[in-house]
C-alpha cells in the first residue's frame, strides 16, 4: 500500500514529499490529491457507474469519505515585547485554540473586493460568497471553522459518493474562508481503504502536514494495515 500511495501521488505535478509551505499544501490538494482520489470518469472521459467510484490505485476502495482535520494554536502576544509593534502576535506551537475563525460571509458591511492590479494592496479579500455554497456545507454549525468538542479539532468530511462538483466545492469552501492560516499547527487528511484482491485488508491512511513555527511545512504519510 505504501508503494502504491507513493506511485499514485508521485505521478502528478505536485509531489507530496516536496510540499514545504501553505501554498504548496493547497497546490498538492488541488493538483494531485483530489484528482487521484476523485475519479468519476474513465481514461476516455466516459462517466463511471457509482459502484466504480472511490478506487485508489485500481484495487483499494475508499470506505466512506475523506476526513480533513486541523489542529490550531492560540494567537497571543509574543514573549519578546520590544518588537511587538514590528512583528505583531505569535502563535506558539504548544498552545491550543478552541476559538471559531474564518472569513465571514459577504454582506452590506463587508465586500469581497479583490484587485487584479499588482500595486493595489488595499483591495484584498475579507469575506466570502456564501451563496455559492448553499446546500453544500453546514452553515448553521459553522462546519470546519468551529471546533469539534469531542475531538478538539476542526474537521471537514468529504463523501466519496457525492457528485464531483459538490466534492470540489466543499474543498474550495475551506480555501475561500482561509482555513489554513498562521494559527494552523497541523493538517491531516485521513481515509480508510479496503482491498479484497488477495488477503482482505483494511488500511488507514493519513497524510499529515506539520506547520512548524520555523516557517516550513513538514509532510509525512502514516499507513496502518489490518488483515480481516
Amino acid at each position: 500500500m505504501q508503494i502504491e500511495m507513493n506511485k499514485e501521488f508521485g505521478e502528478h505535478s505536485h509531489v507530496f514529499r516536496d510540499v514545504n509551505d501553505v501554498h504548496e499544501v493547497w497546490a498538492f490538494i488541488d493538483g494531485s490529491f483530489m484528482p487521484t482520489m476523485i475519479k468519476h470518469k474513465d481514461q476516455v472521459g466516459h462517466f463511471l457507474p457509482h459502484e466504480e467510484w472511490g478506487f485508489l490505485a485500481y484495487y483499494n476502495r475508499v470506505i466512506g469519505g475523506l476526513r480533513f482535520i486541523q489542529e490550531r494554536s492560540k494567537d497571543k502576544k509574543c514573549e519578546y515585547k520590544k518588537l511587538h509593534g514590528f512583528y505583531g502576535h505569535c502563535q506558539p506551537y504548544h498552545t491550543h485554540s478552541h476559538d471559531s475563525f474564518g472569513y465571514p460571509a459577504c454582506n452590506s458591511s463587508t465586500h469581497n473586493d479583490t484587485s487584479t492590479e499588482e500595486d493595489d494592496h488595499d483591495n484584498v479579500a475579507t469575506c466570502y460568497d456564501q451563496e455559492q455554497y448553499e446546500g453544500v456545507v453546514d452553515f448553521y454549525h459553522d462546519e470546519a471553522f468551529t471546533m469539534d468538542k469531542t475531538t478538539k479539532t476542526y474537521e471537514m468530511w468529504v463523501d466519496m459518493l457525492d457528485d464531483e462538483e459538490v466534492i470540489y466545492k466543499r474543498v474550495q469552501y475551506l480555501k475561500d474562508r482561509h482555513w489554513l492560516d498562521r494559527e494552523t499547527k497541523s493538517l491531516s487528511i485521513e481515509f480508510l481503504a479496503y482491498n479484497g484482491q488477495t488477503e482482505p485488508l483494511i488500511s488507514r491512511v493519513s497524510l499529515e502536514f506539520e506547520f512548524t513555527r520555523v516557517g516550513y511545512v513538514k509532510p509525512r504519510t502514516i499507513i496502518e494495515t489490518l488483515p480481516l
